[in-house]
């Protein structure tokens, strides 16, 4: 089975929140990284970052910017994932 993006929302101004074809449950993507690079740089713009959109199971902000389903699916981390890690630091 082909690994698809079905939703992606933008969350502050820097995290994608994604749901999966074969997933039951939302990962988040770090964008941070990416914007170091130069083809990436117009994330920095807010209106931009928050335009994204799925196109055909990949995340998109135009034709010309797109990011590949496997690679967000793996390096994502489910939000399970986050709230568990930080009920569980702020217990410290």
């Amino acid at each position: 089975m082909m690994i698809e993006v079905t939703s992606v929302q933008p969350y502050g101004g820097r995290y994608l929140l994604l749901t999966f074809n074969d997933d039951d449950y939302a990962k988040v993507f770090d964008t941070y990284s990416l914007r170091k690079l130069p083809v990436f740089s117009s994330l920095e713009n807010p209106k931009f970052f928050n335009a994204v959109f799925v196109d055909e199971g990949a995340v998109g902000w135009n034709e010309e910017l797109q990011l590949d389903p496997d690679v967000l699916f793996e390096e994502s981390v489910a939000v399970e994932e986050i709230i568990s890690t930080f009920f569980t630091s702020s217990k410290d």
